[in-house]
């Protein structure tokens, strides 16, 4: 009877061990509540006045794409 018990006594103190040692660790909360705090999307779009926005200027691109056909 000592003979098994031993063993399984054994493999029951290495599953313990192994359990303790290899169990997960706690997921950075930090980076879950920066995402929670953070404005929703569609929020954002309603919230810009897109009349305050600054006017961009294109370069002419008539070379680039010419509008008549080449022969």
């Amino acid at each position: 009877m000592k003979r098994i018990a031993i063993p399984v006594l054994a493999a029951l103190a290495l599953l313990v061990v192994a359990t303790i040692m290899l169990r997960p660790q706690p997921a950075n909360t930090d980076l879950a509540a920066e995402a929670a705090a953070m404005m929703p999307i569609r929020e954002m779009h309603a919230k810009i006045d897109f009349t305050k926005l600054p006017v961009d200027e294109f370069e002419d691109q008539a070379l680039v794409f010419p509008t008549t056909a080449r022969r």
